[in-house]
């Protein structure tokens, strides 16, 4: 049987149930709260949800291209974001889980206007982070069309409209429900993918020395594990830390991150989850190798460089495996979209209807929650289709590179509100603002008119951003009341003397 039809049979098999999931997902999503967070689950069920979210599209073909093109030095990527990630993680997500619970915010936006009393910084998060994300959700669309149009010879564009129309279909349908009972399925089947690939590959090309002899014959510094600005300034020491910091700051403040830990049974299983993601990211990372085993086989030939990954397959693997790979791919790619859509609909349905308009009137009624529900709905449908137009009319050449953009920019903007705003008692309203402008506006200048690139761009956003927060909260007064700062930061428990 040919990889075509496997391909097609497995994908009828999985976006079925993919759906299926979406319904149930549905029949349990009753209202705003149950959309935006979710029922509680154990922290393996969570740590499968991060991480599925965590690795994108981009990670399965953005990450293996860059590898593909500049070598080993390549993998200083995969080591940049996934150690950031788990920082981020001992950063933020115990104390923001717990305080948004006690709070009772159902997502990043809401909890910086709760936090700081103000429906303008609610709204300004609400607004700001769907517009950012399209770029992102771009970025994962590319990844699928890309993918469709290598392995299954297809009109890229297919693979395009077929991702966006059924990861749309199924978070309008149930929600965070569904976005946890989906990513389960998916991270799994991305986590044994990546591992069957990166240990078949490693043995059929004979080892660190097979890989080596293969691509030494180009250039040698494909084969040097030392960073250089040979291949760009990503790869220098300095560049792959701020790598690794940009994702501290981004991934501790990412709105479509940091809320899959909101679903956790309890705040005190936070450390399991954490456990449970750092291992997973560690076994995901072993995707870049694919690169450089494209590389060694196909050779340098390649146009499309996020095209390694599916090229490789193509190349050796019989087509059941193509079949999964372009599974795993396609899991990789919705795994983050629906994270992505749950949150901008969130954004619209409760930050801004629920919380900035209808709060304003009255205490939301039965039917202002049914309307909620509807908002964020037709936001999932608006934010899901139509970065699909982009990425089908003018896709990006780099989509690592636009997910990168898109995450160190919001990052940027809400490192100091949300992560400094954590930790610091004396954190302020008008300082969670002013950091908001300088840390986005000081990344956008770096990124754009002097093209340093989003990890140091977004880093040096990020780190003005927290800096900026703590100096102006210091100079400015604190309005907020004490009741409201005691539930921030309640006391610690007097101990008992015998």
């Amino acid at each position: 049987m040919s990889l075509a039809t496997l391909s097609w049979i497995g994908l009828v098999i999985y976006i079925a149930a993919m759906i299926v999931l979406g319904v149930m997902g549905m029949r349990r999503t009753r209202s705003m709260a149950d959309y935006a967070v979710a029922a509680r689950f154990g922290p393996l069920f969570v740590a499968l949800c991060f991480t599925g979210t965590f690795t994108s599209a981009a990670t399965f073909m953005g990450y293996p291209g860059l590898v593909y093109k500049f070598g080993w030095p390549g993998m200083w990527a995969g080591a940049g974001f996934a150690t950031g990630a788990v920082a981020a993680m001992i950063l933020t997500a115990r104390k923001l889980t717990s305080t948004a619970t006690r709070i009772g915010s159902l997502s990043v936006p809401d909890f910086v206007g709760d936090r700081y009393k103000s429906d303008l910084l609610r709204v300004i998060v609400a607004v700001l982070v769907p517009i950012i994300y399209i770029a992102v959700l771009t970025a994962q669309y590319k990844g699928v069309g890309t993918l469709f149009e290598v392995v299954l010879g297809v009109d890229y564009r297919v693979g395009v409209l077929l991702c966006a129309v059924v990861v749309t279909l199924y978070i309008a349908l149930g929600g965070t429900i569904a976005d946890v009972y989906t990513d389960v399925v998916q991270t799994s089947i991305m986590t044994i993918v990546v591992l069957f690939v990166a240990i078949y590959g490693f043995i059929y090309l004979g080892g660190f020395a097979g890989i080596d002899a293969a691509v030494a014959k180009e250039s040698p510094n494909l084969t040097s594990a030392a960073t250089g600005w040979w291949a760009a300034p990503l790869f220098t020491p300095l560049g792959v830390f701020a790598l690794w910091l940009m994702h501290v700051f981004h991934v501790g403040s990412q709105p479509y991150m940091v809320k899959t830990f909101w679903a956790v049974r309890t705040p005190k299983l936070i450390g399991q989850v954490m456990l449970y993601s750092a291992i997973i990211l560690f076994l995901h990372n072993f995707v870049g190798l694919t690169g450089i085993y494209a590389r060694a086989i196909v050779g340098p030939g390649l146009k499309n460089v996020d095209a390694a990954f599916p090229a490789l397959i193509a190349a050796i693997f019989p087509p059941v495996v193509g079949a999964l790979v372009l599974i795993a791919i396609l899991s990789a790619a919705m795994s983050t979209v629906d994270g992505l859509l749950v949150t901008v609909s969130t954004c619209a349905a409760n930050d801004v209807y629920r919380k900035a308009i209808v709060a304003r009137k009255r205490e939301p009624t039965a039917e202002d929650e049914r309307r909620a529900l509807t908002v964020g709905r037709i936001a999932c449908l608006v934010f899901g289709l139509a970065p699909a137009y982009w990425a089908a009319t003018k896709p990006p050449e780099f989509l690592l590179v636009l997910l990168w953009f898109g995450l160190a920019g919001v990052g940027s903007m809400l490192a100091g509100p949300v992560i400094v705003g954590l930790y610091m008692k004396r954190a302020t309203p008008i300082g969670a603002l002013v950091s908001m402008i300088v840390g986005l506006a000081l990344y956008a200048v770096l990124f754009i008119p002097y093209k340093l690139g989003p990890n140091i761009s977004g880093a040096a956003g990020a780190v003005a951003g927290a800096l900026t927060m703590i100096v102006v909260s210091l100079a400015t007064r604190q309005t907020l009341s004490e009741e409201l700062i005691n539930r921030l930061f309640p006391p610690a428990p007097k101990e008992r003397h015998a």
